[in-house]
């Protein structure tokens, strides 16, 4: 039942073509952002497509792409899959399945964490080929593939939060507008208020610069690994929690 409901939830999202947009966008930025700092070079100093010019070319933009180009498509996935079948009414059939809620409520999550797995792994991938095209040296690959697998963690995080937020306005519109300014006020106040730098999930977003080449103890990464998996447990279960309440 988990498996077919997951299968289901995945196959909605897939269906929306604004995805594959998304996608090619996503594809089209990197393509973009390889051939400015082609350019870049060349004109610095005529090192065209050097290696030392794509040293960190996979993980250059790696920050700002998991703080607001992920959480986009977190929300989106969120909102087509939860609010707008509040809206219209489709939930109610899948309620009528003999499926338990709680299935329903982790099959969804999964199928939006699993669109964002997708879009960071083509993210990757364009990237990886574009670095062997321009510069024909793997230099720094598995430094990226290990800061990519690690910003995996933060980035299930994101999805329950819009998993929870979602559950709280029935309307589509409100629901996604009501997420975005609190994920943007939640990122405003961990970047500059000082005393909730560290308590702050979205500050993690980048949590692969915490664990390679970190000279930090582990005992300064528990209380980290702390904050993110209880807020990670707590908006699952808050929205598990609303999502089993829910009356159609």
């Amino acid at each position: 039942m988990l498996k077919a409901a997951y299968l289901n939830e995945a196959e909605k999202l897939v269906l929306h073509k604004k995805y594959l947009v998304f996608l090619l966008l996503d594809v089209g930025f990197c393509l973009f952002y390889v051939l400015s700092r082609v350019l870049a070079g060349h004109f610095a100093d005529s090192t065209f497509g050097g290696v030392d010019l794509f040293g960190d070319v996979m993980v250059g933009g790696l920050s700002v792409y998991l703080l607001f180009f992920l959480p986009l498509i977190a929300l989106l996935g969120a909102s087509d899959l939860f609010s707008s079948e509040y809206h219209d009414l489709s939930l109610r059939m899948l309620f009528l399945r003999p499926v338990e809620r709680w299935k329903l409520f982790f099959a969804k999550t999964a199928a939006v964490f699993s669109l964002c797995f997708i879009f960071l792994a083509v993210h990757f991938t364009a990237l990886l080929l574009l670095k062997l095209i321009f510069s024909h040296s793997l230099q720094g690959v598995l430094f990226a593939a290990e800061a990519y697998f690690l910003d995996l963690f933060p980035l299930l995080v994101v999805v329950l939060f819009f998993g929870f937020f979602q559950q709280l306005v029935r309307s589509s519109g409100s629901a996604v507008a009501l997420s975005a300014v609190v994920y943007v006020i939640i990122v405003c106040i961990g970047r500059y208020v000082s005393l909730a730098g560290g308590l702050v999930f979205t500050e993690f977003l980048s949590w692969h610069s915490l664990w390679i080449g970190s000279t930090l103890p582990m005992g300064a990464l528990m209380p980290k690994i702390g904050i993110l998996l209880g807020t990670g447990i707590i908006f699952y279960c808050a929205g598990l929690e609303l999502f089993d309440r829910k009356e159609i």
